[in-house]
């Protein structure tokens, strides 16, 4: 992992370590995320452990449109 891409989970995390998001978030059209805690940890997994950098931005990329959403939401 990039020290980028390791700078932006950090902050990420930072973002949601005080969240308690209970409800279903929508991402877009045709995504909703039901379990944010469970997508979290599954995609900040992913981010840090992903074998290639594409990999992992593809997990990041979707940790940041769901900060997006909550921001947008708050």
């Amino acid at each position: 992992m990039s020290n980028d891409t390791t700078q932006q989970v950090n902050e990420l995390r930072a973002f949601f370590q005080d969240k308690t998001i209970t409800k279903p978030v929508r991402l877009s059209p045709a995504e909703t995320v039901v379990d944010v805690p469970r997508f979290l940890d599954s995609h900040f997994a992913m981010a840090t452990h992903a074998s290639d950098a594409k990999g992992a931005d593809v997990f990041l990329q979707r940790i940041i449109k769901l900060r997006k959403a909550v921001e947008a939401g708050e």
